[in-house]
């Protein structure tokens, strides 16, 4: 996964890495481009979602660093990175990118718990610059001898709130199956070249035709509906509600 705050190598020629053509390469998805030019708009606006889980007992953080990586790879979110050509937003999954697992030990801090929260709350409020940092990442924060708080980053053109929490819980997976000895379960989410794919094929339907054509129509006939009553319309009483009996 892309671990840390390391940010990405930048690339001599774009238009090499990413132009027409290019097999890495795709265009984002209407939600994402969505996100990617509201960003541009203001960048300054941390789109941030931020977890952690305290963990209580002793944590092989190279195991954890390794399970990170894996599940990264699986989904290709933990190594996305953004190329901007001629102004037009690119995405890609590169493998070649780094995954390291920061850590930082506040045991010696009077308050290792408050210090650790603190620490969360400044980096998740701490804007991205979606073409130079890793969208992507996580820190293990330790506040006493087997506590930690395994923290996770993610900018919204990664991951949304539930995928988020989901790729968590892959890690959280992989990790206990490798402590153990055991065979991890099979991966079940989608990874980004099967959710574009996906999208592509849905694009090029009878179905998106059919649903364009209504919610075209829906907007159309909206606009031709009697406006619905405000509230204090609906509540104003009638004369003959109020006249006494």
């Amino acid at each position: 996964m892309g671990f840390g705050l390391a940010g990405y190598r930048r690339l001599g020629n774009e238009e090499d890495e990413c132009g027409s053509g290019a097999a890495r390469c795709v265009s984002p998805l209407a939600g994402t481009a969505g996100m990617w030019f509201a960003q541009h708009v203001d960048p300054t606006v941390p789109a941030n979602i931020a977890q952690y889980v305290e963990l209580d007992g002793d944590l092989d953080l190279e195991v954890l660093r390794e399970s990170s990586a894996h599940a990264a790879l699986e989904t290709g979110s933990g190594f996305l990175r953004f190329i901007e050509v001629d102004a037009h937003p690119y995405q890609l999954v590169d493998p070649t990118l780094e995954a390291p697992l920061g850590y930082v030990d506040l045991r010696a801090e009077d308050d290792p718990r408050q210090a650790a929260l603190e620490w969360m709350r400044e980096d998740r409020s701490r804007p991205v610059d979606v073409l130079r940092d890793r969208l992507i990442a996580a820190t293990v924060l330790r506040i006493g001898e087997a506590r930690y708080f395994w923290y996770n980053r993610v900018h919204h053109l990664a991951l949304d709130g539930f995928a988020a929490a989901t790729f968590m819980t892959r890690i959280a997976e992989l990790y206990t199956a490798a402590v153990e000895g055991a065979e991890a379960s099979p991966n079940r989410a989608s990874d980004l070249r099967k959710v574009y794919d996906v999208e592509m094929d849905y694009r090029d339907s009878k179905r998106f035709v059919g649903d364009r054509e209504y919610w075209a129509g829906q907007i159309e006939a909206s606009r031709n509906r009697r406006a619905w009553p405000t509230a204090r319309q609906r509540l104003r009483p009638s004369a003959a509600s109020t006249a006494p009996p």
